[in-house]
């Protein structure tokens, strides 16, 4: 699922978490995940909550991006 098969590279976890990591920095403010996901929406987004949520545990694993105590997304 990160680099998919037979599939638009647009549903890649490497493209879906640069369009995160991107949107995060253009908005330079701590957002939940969901608050994130509809800001990135109304921009340019092409997939599901369930594909930005994948993405968004990746980077973490990755520590592009940590959680605040108040459970918020923030730029490592």
């Amino acid at each position: 699922m990160i680099i998919p098969k037979g599939t638009r590279p647009e549903f890649s976890l490497y493209y879906i978490g640069a369009k995160v990591l991107d949107r995060m920095r253009k908005i330079d403010s701590e957002r939940d995940a969901f608050e994130l996901f509809e800001n990135i929406k109304q921009v340019d987004a092409n997939y599901s909550l369930n594909q930005h949520l994948m993405a968004l545990n990746w980077l973490y694993l990755l520590g592009t991006v940590s959680l605040t105590p108040e459970g918020r997304l923030r730029l490592c």
